[in-house]
């Protein structure tokens, strides 16, 4: 929490870096999540910088995820400016209202709207847990492994693919596997520091 009121929550391997004065609202995401609650002030705008992106708060509370691969930015409420480069237009930039969700990768920048509940579930990590609904299990793994030193594998691509749902606390990896194995017929194999899920 800064001295304006704005508060921003980090999620797990996230490096985030700030200049908050009073005259200069800047953060660095290089890389990770983060949640941001902006107390607007429009003569001193709150900037996002994501490599050569940027994100500028119009008043609002918002989700900034970054990887190598893509920044998404999710509006909770009010609005924000997202500014991104690219390679056919130069700079795209948008304004996204509660609801939207803006992903941009190196070539392209796409614009998605996501319900209430998609939003909450997507920001259930701030209370602790992982929310999937129809989730390919891959993906449901690779957001566990994010939490966890030990670590789940799936060597089998028909496995990754298939779909899981329930809700896990993130440190949970008994509740998962188990969920794993009576929903879906699954077999686990612990291996030193990592859990095997098979056929």
């Amino acid at each position: 929490r800064f001295a304006d009121g704005t508060e921003i929550e980090l999620n797990t391997d996230t490096v985030l870096r700030t200049r908050m004065t009073t005259a200069e609202r800047t953060v660095w995401l290089d890389k990770g999540e983060a949640y941001f609650h902006v107390k607007h002030d429009a003569a001193h705008p709150f900037t996002v910088l994501i490599g050569d992106r940027r994100v500028t708060d119009l008043g609002t509370e918002f989700v900034v995820e970054h990887n190598a691969a893509e920044t998404q930015v999710a509006v909770v409420t009010g609005r924000v400016r997202f500014d991104a480069p690219d390679v056919q237009t130069g700079v795209k930039a948008a304004t996204l209202t509660r609801g939207d969700t803006a992903t941009a990768s190196v070539v392209a920048m796409f614009i998605a709207k996501k319900s209430a509940q998609e939003l909450a579930d997507h920001l259930a990590w701030r209370r602790g847990v992982l929310v999937f609904r129809h989730t390919a299990l891959g993906d449901a793994v690779n957001e566990f492994n994010r939490y966890n030193t030990t670590k789940l594998t799936i060597s089998d691509p028909a496995v990754a693919s298939m779909p899981i749902g329930g809700v896990f606390r993130t440190d949970n990896l008994d509740d998962f596997t188990r969920a794993a194995q009576a929903v879906l017929g699954l077999h686990v194999r612990r291996e030193g520091k990592n859990i095997a899920i098979m056929r």
